[in-house]
Parts: structure tokens; C-alpha cells; sequence
């Protein structure tokens, strides 16, 4: 598990991760070269998620603080 700050980039090398929130709505935002972000086109209205499909390489942060656990 990782603590990860608002707004902090971060990679996994796992295309699932739990998600469990500090608060909620959360924005979650994706990168390929870790500059350019796009916003996903829905909040995060639950406190715990699992995100999947994510694209080996891909950079990610959310607006909120929060603990991740890779789903290996």
C-alpha cells in the first residue's frame, strides 16, 4: 500500500489498482509523457475504488489524497 498527496504523479507497473480515498468527489487524471493531463470524464464518488485497464507506462494523480494498493 502507498499513501499518495493530492495531486501527486505516480506510475504503476499493474494494469488494477485499489483506490480508497481521503475525501470525495475525487478527479482522476491520466498522462502519457506525465505533462499533458487529460481529466477522466467522471468524478470518483466512492471513497474505495479499483481502477482497471491502465496502460503500462501511463502517469496518474488525483486531485485528492489517497492509499493505493496494486492488485498484482
Amino acid at each position: 500500500m502507498r499513501t499518495i498527496k493530492a495531486n501527486e504523479v505516480f506510475q504503476t507497473p499493474v494494469p488494477e489498482i485499489g483506490v480508497t480515498l481521503d475525501s470525495t468527489p475525487a478527479t482522476l487524471y491520466y498522462s502519457a509523457d506525465g505533462e499533458t493531463w487529460t481529466a477522466w470524464s467522471e468524478n470518483i464518488t466512492d471513497n474505495n475504488v479499483v481502477i482497471s485497464g491502465i496502460p503500462g507506462g501511463l502517469f496518474l494523480k488525483l486531485n485528492v489524497a489517497c492509499k493505493i494498493t496494486e492488485k498484482w
